[in-house]
């Protein structure tokens, strides 16, 4: 997981040689340990926009993906962690793999060599399944409920497509063959739960400048205003999100927001063809950060 995160990571950011991603200390997820001494005010890392999982990768998926943007269509607002965590299940329940027998695919047209390709996400959902479980909020437990229903047959359509009889991949002792509806049914739960724990509801607010932004009171007073897009592209993502789950730094429920020593935001709006343009989130130092300490982001 450390490798492949690693690897996905450096193709989806930019400076990442400031950054090594490690294995936490609670010896379950990652963290991230700054390579280089930094300034308050200085930029520690930067993602582009194809490092967040947004729903906007679910309504992509070539199985599923029209039938849940029909169902976002239906239900309005608030669709989007819903879809998020369809698309995590997928994920699971498919071994991590590409979309399979979708019309027209490589995989119907030469079988099932061609289910052995990873996920272009696989690196992230991986690790967010490698996470222990999260706790939901008795609160939401009717609203699950009825998120579960509304998009349980997408996600038995992926579990059907992902299992073909006498395949290579059917004989690997971790790969389950077959899912029960109650199995599935749990499985979207667990999805759920992570989603909700651990997603940007919204995006983080938007940095006006380095200076200010390094500054406490000026990240108080930018909490209540979030960013519209996980970006100033026309192509940026909107609405809430899962970022790589590096614990402290990009992933959300840490409680160690009091160690803090970055803030993660959207990046002001750039100048025409500068290379930042279709960066999602900076983070920049809060304070002085030595070499090798862990980052972890500050929260007011």
């Amino acid at each position: 997981m450390l490798a492949s995160l690693s690897t996905w990571l450096a193709a989806q950011s930019i400076s990442l040689d400031r950054v090594e991603v490690v294995p936490s200390l609670t010896g379950t997820g990652l963290s991230a340990r700054s390579l280089v001494g930094a300034q308050a005010g200085d930029t520690i890392l930067e993602l582009r926009h194809g490092a967040c999982l947004t729903a906007r990768v679910a309504y992509a998926d070539r199985e599923f993906g029209r039938d849940l943007q029909l169902l976002a269509d239906r239900v309005g607002p608030g669709f989007g962690s819903v879809a998020l965590a369809a698309f995590l299940a997928a994920e699971r329940v498919r071994d991590f793999k590409a979309e399979s027998w979708y019309a027209g695919s490589a995989a119907e047209q030469l079988g099932s060599a061609a289910l052995s390709r990873e996920s272009a996400w696989s690196p992230v959902t991986r690790a967010y399944w490698d996470m222990p479980s999260a706790a939901l909020d008795s609160d939401l437990i009717p609203l699950v409920r009825q998120g579960i229903q509304l998009v349980l047959p997408q996600v038995e359509l992926a579990a059907r497509r992902a299992w073909v009889p006498g395949a290579a991949q059917a004989n690997v002792a971790s790969r389950k063959q077959t899912w029960s509806r109650d199995e599935l049914t749990g499985v979207l739960g667990d999805a759920f739960a992570r989603v909700l724990a651990h997603q940007w509801p919204t995006p983080p607010p938007t940095l006006p400048s380095l200076a200010v932004a390094a500054e406490p009171n000026a990240v108080a007073s930018l909490e209540d205003e979030p960013a519209q897009r996980w970006g100033y592209s026309d192509d940026a993502p909107e609405g809430p999100a899962l970022l790589p789950p590096l614990q402290g730094l990009l992933c959300r429920g840490d409680d160690h927001a009091d160690r803090g020593n970055i803030i993660l935001g959207v990046p002001p709006q750039p100048r025409a063809g500068s290379r930042a343009s279709d960066v999602s989130v900076r983070c920049i130092a809060t304070r002085r950060i030595e070499r090798g300490d862990l980052l972890i982001i500050s929260r007011p």
